[in-house]
């Protein structure tokens, strides 16, 4: 194989994918040769050594030297490193006399431990699945960097072509996924992520109610990527529970569009709302303290269903009966709201304090937002309906695909999982389900 405007052989490898979970990658790297001279054409001599010149004395010779011949008569700095330096040539191939030049083949394999300098031609292949995902031509930069695409700049001068070839493997393999895979996976993993992907029906309402109460930034492109494979999701559950590989793969589809969408949003709050923030209550006690805590997308699994059931219970209250003074008198006070905090947080209380001041509202606030509640309230219902789930279909499918759907089924403490119901709601400055069942007094 011959590198594009290249000359000279090439050296080919073939990278066989390694074993990876989530990904089974088969990549090439090609390295391409500096062009040698031809055969017929001779080496330029040796340069001749430097000789010591001195600057002839005054008044020696006839007349007096002009000032130019004086100036080309000095010694240059460091001239004696250059012109000693050898160029780096590939010796010529020998003949014999009289006998024809057998050519050099167009390509030949590299060895794995050749060791890949700057300058070297790379060509990087990524197939996944007999499916060409990555074609790519690289060279070697001064300082020794590859720029594969999808990933950022990797260091290949000093290492084996093996090594190279290797590390772009693993580096690709963490975003490319295959189902036959991860349906090797233990079952509570596979329907971790059934969880994490139900969960954008609680998680699209937040974002959508902060907009409608609170006038935030929101974009209903996000969901719309979910529509149709959250159905399909919801349908596949049984089989992702048998490690069905294609039911496996419609989650990974699913997952995958709620990251681009989060990327077209420019934020995770289509994908985080108050299901998010039970989960991190968790892994948060799990990191301060060492409480057990388990999976996350079992855990947000959890938090979507008790989620969707709070917002069931807020979008049946009839606005116009609520006892705004009530409400207003019932919320805690800043600093109830400190001292829970602190005993929760002890060395990053301060940080967590910080976000939730930065929502936290007055008596007049709360009144203000309890009056748009009330006036909007039946267009928040209908806006809501294209992102809300049933907390039961959202349960039934989760236990389908043999994920917990109770606090009870979790790993971590019970105790712990009914605090964070209350309580995560002070963790983050985004305004979630959570906010809002306090403020109209559901639990």
């Amino acid at each position: 194989m011959m590198m594009p405007g290249r000359t000279a052989r090439t050296l080919v490898a073939a990278m066989t994918p390694i074993a990876v979970p989530a990904a089974l990658l088969a990549c090439a790297l090609v390295w391409a040769q500096a062009a040698e001279p031809p055969a017929d054409t001779a080496a330029p001599p040796r340069p001749e050594p430097v000789r010591e010149t001195i600057l002839p004395a005054a008044g020696e010779g006839e007349g007096s030297e002009a000032p130019a011949d004086i100036f080309n008569a000095l010694p240059r700095f460091g001239q004696q490193l250059f012109a000693r330096a050898q160029p780096r040539m590939a010796a010529p191939a020998e003949t014999q006399p009289g006998a024809a030049e057998t050519p050099v083949p167009a390509s030949v394999p590299v060895p794995a431990s050749y060791v890949v300098g700057p300058g070297d031609a790379l060509s990087l292949r990524v197939v996944v699945r007999e499916w060409e995902q990555v074609a790519q031509e690289m060279t070697v930069t001064p300082e020794g960097f590859i720029f594969p695409e999808q990933l950022e700049r990797m260091i290949a001068a000093g290492q084996t072509i093996d090594s190279v070839r290797q590390a772009v493997t693993q580096a690709y393999s963490r975003i490319f996924a295959d189902p036959e895979v991860i349906a090797t996976a233990p079952q509570r993993m596979t329907a971790a992520g059934v969880g994490d992907f139900l969960s954008k029906a609680s998680s699209s309402a937040d974002w959508r109610a902060s907009n409608i109460l609170r006038d935030e930034y929101y974009c209903p492109r996000p969901r719309e990527f979910s529509d149709d494979i959250q159905t399909r999701i919801i349908e596949t559950a049984p089989r992702v529970g048998y490690a069905d590989p294609e039911a496996i793969g419609v989650v990974l589809e699913g997952l995958l569009l709620t990251g681009l969408g989060m990327v077209i949003a420019g934020s995770s709050a289509p994908a985080s709302g108050g299901e998010h923030l039970i989960s991190h209550y968790l892994d948060m006690k799990h990191a301060l303290y060492g409480t057990p805590n388990d999976l996350h997308g079992a855990q947000v699994g959890v938090g979507t269903v008790y989620a969707l059931r709070l917002w069931e219970k807020v979008l049946e209250l009839d606005p116009q009966a609520l006892d705004v003074d009530a409400l207003i008198a019932r919320q805690p006070t800043d600093e109830q709201v400190r001292i829970w905090v602190e005993d929760d947080w002890g060395p990053v209380a301060p940080e967590v304090l910080a976000q939730w001041r930065e929502k936290a509202l007055d008596a007049e606030g709360l009144r203000a937002e309890l009056g748009r509640f009330r006036d909007r309230y039946w267009q928040m219902r209908e806006l809501l309906s294209q992102d809300l789930l049933s907390s039961d279909v959202a349960a039934k499918a989760i236990k389908q695909a043999g994920g917990p759907v109770r606090p009870e089924e979790l790993d971590a403490p019970i105790d712990e999982c009914r605090k964070a119901e209350l309580f995560a709601r002070f963790l983050r400055n985004r305004f979630t389900i959570l906010d809002l069942a306090a403020e109209v007094g559901v639990t």
